[in-house]
């Protein structure tokens, strides 16, 4: 295989095709290997500390070793956690960062947001809204646009649906009425995970957001060899249809992939992983005066709130 490898043609560095997107918005682009990719080094001397400290450990064959079994564990122990934050703190503070990094969780978001703000000042990332909106609660756009992230293509927003487009679904899509054992134990596992709310009626609902309220359809994915999964759709409730968002993205097309590959100057053989958080947008807190367009009824208990 490695000698088949020196056998194939090389890109230059300044042949075509040229990879454009990426996903990531308008200042970032996929092909790495072009000499027109210009690459911030601040980070370089923060990555060879964590490569040198992760090899140590042997994290690539204990990760392939955890993953092959499906553990639930953490990778790293605490120890192992505290060092690489202790290391970080000290690359903050060398940066220009704080002195004393936050690494405290906020409520109802398992994440050490305080900590990756400092990190999005001291690195100067062009979105500079993202941080505070996810330490307040992060806004629908249904009262007012979203704020821009300035990463991606600005598109002008409209007026948007007013609140007498909302709707109070009473029941749900047939996935979820035919199967209630199923929808209840899946509703039971968000509300024990923190991500929904529930109240013991409509009308405190009303109360608390003051009759700013909508009730999605809830639905259950059913497919073979995989856990059932619980969906919730925004747009019978005419929330989705609501929301103002000032940007629009772009995905990568394959197009884009294989402009990508081989990298220029360079015949060696390319490995890659796709890495998936689970259910990570329901980990990321809601502003509470959008809570109330989030609500779902299940028949058994009445209703929720994301």
């Amino acid at each position: 295989m490695v000698q088949a490898l020196q056998y194939m043609p090389c890109k230059g560095a300044f042949e075509g095709p040229w990879g454009n997107q990426d996903g990531g918005g308008i200042y970032s682009v996929p092909d790495w290997s072009a000499t027109n990719v210009t690459r911030d080094e601040v980070w370089l001397d923060l990555l060879q500390e964590w490569e040198t400290v992760l090899t140590q450990w042997h994290t690539i064959p204990k990760l392939r070793e955890h993953i092959a079994s499906h553990k639930d564990e953490p990778l790293f122990s605490d120890k192992q956690v505290e060092q690489l934050r202790n290391k970080t703190g000290r690359w903050l503070g060398a940066h220009g960062g704080q002195k004393q990094v936050d690494w405290s969780i906020p409520v109802h978001q398992p994440y050490a947001l305080h900590a990756l703000q400092a990190l999005s000042c001291t690195v100067q990332d062009r979105d500079k809204q993202l941080f505070p909106c996810l330490l307040a609660g992060v806004p629908t756009g249904c009262s007012e646009a979203i704020p821009p992230s300035s990463c991606f293509i600005p598109t002008p927003v409209d007026e948007g649906n007013d609140d007498d487009s909302w709707v109070l679904c009473d029941d749900n899509w047939k996935g979820a009425r035919d199967d209630p054992d199923t929808l209840e134990s899946l509703v039971e596992e968000e509300l024990r995970q923190g991500w929904v709310e529930e109240l013991p009626s409509l009308e405190v609902a009303r109360e608390r957001w003051q009759g700013r309220l909508a009730m999605m359809k809830l639905n259950i994915v059913q497919a073979d060899g995989r856990k059932p999964r619980l969906i919730a759709d925004a747009t019978a409730s005419g929330t989705n249809a609501s929301c103002r968002i000032p940007e629009r993205f772009n995905l990568p097309s394959l197009t884009d992939v294989r402009a990508c590959n081989p990298p220029r100057d360079s015949n060696l053989c390319q490995h890659g992983f796709v890495m998936d958080i689970r259910a990570a947008h329901k980990t990321i807190r809601v502003a509470e005066k959008d809570r109330g367009l989030l609500g779902f009824k299940i028949p058994r208990r009445g209703g929720g709130f994301r």
